[in-house]
């Protein structure tokens, strides 16, 4: 499964909604995600500080920038070519919205 292959299959069990899943295919993908990812199941129970912490470790904090509130999360990229913004809305589950954020973002730059 390449990069983008695996991060696609994750982005599709974290709208799901699906913890064991996410939790399953980080654990036995170890090509593509390292260990900085072990931390999703957390973000899939709420944790808007893993959120953070996944956030500062894969996307350069110098280009990115985001925002999570009530209704959901944005992740944004300052490029030199532009601007790339992922939003998703949802509003009973900001960790999981911040999630799905950092994964579109993290595909769009896999298809750059």
């Amino acid at each position: 499964m390449t990069k983008l292959d695996a991060l696609k299959a994750l982005a599709e069990k974290v709208e799901a909604g699906d913890t064991e899943a996410v939790r399953e295919l980080i654990v036995h993908d170890d090509e593509s995600f390292d260990p900085r990812w072990l931390g999703v199941g957390r973000i899939m129970e709420g944790s808007l500080d893993a959120a953070k912490a996944l956030m500062g470790s894969v996307l350069p904090e110098d280009r990115w920038e985001w925002q999570v509130s009530y209704l959901g999360a944005k992740v944004g990229f300052d490029g030199l070519d532009g601007y790339a913004e992922f939003v998703v809305d949802d509003r009973s589950d900001p960790a999981r919205a911040w999630l799905l954020c950092i994964l579109k973002a993290l595909i769009w730059k896999e298809e750059q």
